[in-house]
């Protein structure tokens, strides 16, 4: 409140007060009854002193400040519906329409706090502003004096090109060099900046009264309420999206129809990702053009004079570099090729299997800025399914029996061989050799050794129970289930579990695999690992003594219920860790003896000091030797690590 109207509702209290004290004196008598008429006066004053205030103050402010109260009024109502509202969405469209209409501002704009990145989630303004897609990150100097700040509401100066710096020369009078933006409310919950509203305008009595109760305590209110909102929304999301993920994954498997697998999957994504257009691009066998597989809301009469090349415009520049690309404004995108007059944002992200591109999934929104980091995700994810999806459909379709069988299953080999890591990474102080050879070709055995981040390295090596055919679709299918668990940073117990109840999901296809998964983390020196029922790796020490990794469980695809051990061991420089399948030690010789485990450990005792690749070398060459025979009765994988650094 201002002086002048603390100073008339003081005046108002003091005349009620007296005109009390004079009734008591008349009715009680305070000479006559001093302490009954002074019990009765204290009374008085101690219950009906706040009352009045407040009656006295809503007066005063109905009488010489109407348009201000009217707004405390509408402000006490908004609070009273947002309280109401269910979806997280509604909260943030009604935040900037409702102070803009309160507070009489033209342009509102709510910035809600994500993954560390400010982002306009909602906002109001006239044309031709545009405030989708502005965001700041941590280094901004708004923030800052947001966070320092005790005020709820502070007096600011910024345009929209202060918000968004940008490398293009803008002109002085362009509208997005204009100090738009005078006042910022920040929204804190738990003294932590959740989000904060800019507005360019307030009412000239609404700044003189900016610290007034009703104000912070509504602030306090949204700010509460918005966070409390997102979080659920964010776990809802989380819960859906993997619910998207399961129910592709079972289409996936039910037909071997390509255009009703990407239907299906269009239509499961518009759940989590609304979109207003979309398509499924997939490259032609020149490897030059892309053909327009499937499309939605597009005009035909656009879209299909479209010549549309790999490496040109937003899916080409996919498919060229096997990457997601994600645009924020297509009208400042150079390389955008018009498939549609209202789209301003876009999400392409590659249909690939390993190195394969098999062709893009491109969604498009009229709004700018539509999709977030973890909408990219989650469509990397989809696509990661489909591109494993039609890297089977290519094994059934070339793999012809009944014609030619030994050039189709020398297709199937290069085909399944391109699921797997073709490139053996390259660091220093860690040497890796990878040793792969199927027993018919194609096979049941897999691995994966891949560099995740920065010294973390994952390791697997499995074994579906089957060979030939059988056991090379059963691998394609788990290995996409793989990627996909892998792909979004659980633990590996989790990760293990779910791909357990991934292979029993139906028990009629008796799809059983055992599975050795690690994290090798080289900066702290350990290997975390799950060992589910597959031979355990043994991990060798520069003094010949060695560590078996049983730690884990059982074999894939038996329980549905299983639950899972992670171990964990500290690495040393000149350790050895030898991954294999049981083909290795189930090598056996002209008189029926098993190579077996010992025979293994023999051999590696003799070659310590030898380099990886030497290592596996030698390994091999002493598997022939024993067995006396070129080719192995199973499918054999070896895979060898060596540690040349202190750790």
């Amino acid at each position: 409140m201002r002086k002048l109207d603390e100073i008339l509702v003081a005046l108002c209290l003091v005349i009620t007060l007296s005109l009390w004290g004079w009734l008591v004196d008349i009715y009680v008598g305070f000479r006559e009854n001093p302490l009954f008429a002074g019990l009765v006066n204290t009374l008085f004053i101690v219950y009906a002193f706040q009352p009045l205030r407040s009656s006295f103050r809503k007066l005063i402010l109905r009488i010489i400040a109407p348009v201000y109260f009217e707004r405390n009024r509408r402000l006490r109502e908004y609070l009273s519906e947002l309280s109401q509202v269910e979806h997280y969405q509604e909260i943030l469209e009604s935040v900037p329409s409702t102070l803009k209409e309160i507070y009489e501002a033209d342009i509102v704009a709510l910035f809600v706090r994500r993954k560390g990145i400010f982002k306009v989630e909602a906002s109001q303004a006239p044309a031709p502003f545009v405030l989708e897609g502005l965001a700041l990150d941590q280094s901004h100097d708004l923030l800052e004096r947001l966070r320092k700040s005790a005020d709820y509401l502070l007096p600011v100066r910024y345009s929209i090109v202060d918000l968004s710096p940008s490398d293009d020369k803008i002109d002085e009078m362009n509208y997005r060099t204009f100090k738009v933006f005078n006042w910022a409310i920040p929204l804190k919950s738990n003294d932590v900046l959740a989000g904060f509203v800019l507005l360019d305008k307030l009412p000239r009595d609404m700044e003189a009264r900016r610290a007034g109760t009703l104000f912070n305590n509504a602030i306090e209110q949204i700010s509460l309420i918005l966070d409390n909102k997102k979080l659920y929304h964010r776990i809802r999301l989380e819960s859906l999206k993997q619910g998207i993920l399961t129910q592709i994954a079972e289409k996936m498997s039910a037909t071997r129809s390509i255009s009703g697998v990407f239907n299906a999957i269009l239509d499961d994504v518009h759940t989590v990702l609304p979109y207003d257009a979309c398509g499924v691009f997939l490259t032609t066998p020149n490897a030059i053009t892309i053909e327009k597989f499937l499309q939605r809301g597009y005009d035909p009469r656009r879209l299909n004079p479209l010549k549309l090349k790999i490496g040109r415009g937003i899916v080409g520049r996919c498919i060229a570099t096997n990457s997601a690309v994600s645009i924020r404004d297509v009208t400042r995108e150079k390389r955008y090729v018009a498939g549609r007059q209202k789209t301003r944002s876009e999400l392409c992200v590659p249909i690939a299997s390993g190195n394969r591109v098999f062709g893009a999934i491109n969604i498009e929104s009229n709004q700018i800025a539509a999709f977030s980091d973890d909408d990219q995700d989650f469509l990397l994810t989809v696509a990661t399914q489909a591109g494993v999806l039609m890297e089977r459909y290519d094994i059934l379709k070339k793999i012809d029996l009944s014609d030619d069988f030994t050039d189709d299953i020398d297709k199937a080999e290069s085909i399944q061989r391109s699921l797997l890591p073709q490139e053996t990474p390259v660091a220093s102080g860690i040497e890796f050799d990878i040793s792969y050879m199927p027993c018919k070709q194609i096979s049941g055995d897999f691995y994966d050794l891949t560099k995740r981040k920065k010294d973390i390295y994952s390791l697997a090596v499995g074994d579906v129970v089957g060979k030939g055919i059988s056991g090379a679709l059963i691998m394609s299918n788990f290995y996409a289930a793989y990627l996909n668990e892998l792909g979004r940073d659980r633990d590996l117990t989790e990760i293990m579990a779910r791909l357990n109840e991934y292979l029993t999901r139906d028990p009629d296809l008796e799809q059983q695999i055992t599975f050795f998964l690690s994290y090798l983390d080289m900066k702290k020196g350990v290997l975390r690992f799950v060992n589910a029922g597959h031979p355990p790796p043994l991990l060798f020490h520069k003094d010949g003594t060695f560590d078996r990794l049983e730690i884990g469980g059982s074999i894939l695809g038996y329980d549905p219920s299983l639950k899972f051990d992670k171990g964990e061991i500290k690495l040393k420089r000149d350790d050895f860790l030898v991954m294999y399948t049981d083909g290795l030690v189930e090598a056996v010789g002209p008189a029926g003896q098993l190579f077996d485990e010992s025979g293994l450990i023999e051999i590696v005792r003799t070659v310590l000091t030898k380099p990886a690749g030497e290592m596996a070398e030698t390994i091999i060459d002493r598997i022939h030797a024993f067995s006396r025979k070129d080719s192995f009765d199973d499918d054999l994988t070896l895979l060898i690590t060596r540690i040349n650094k202190k750790l």
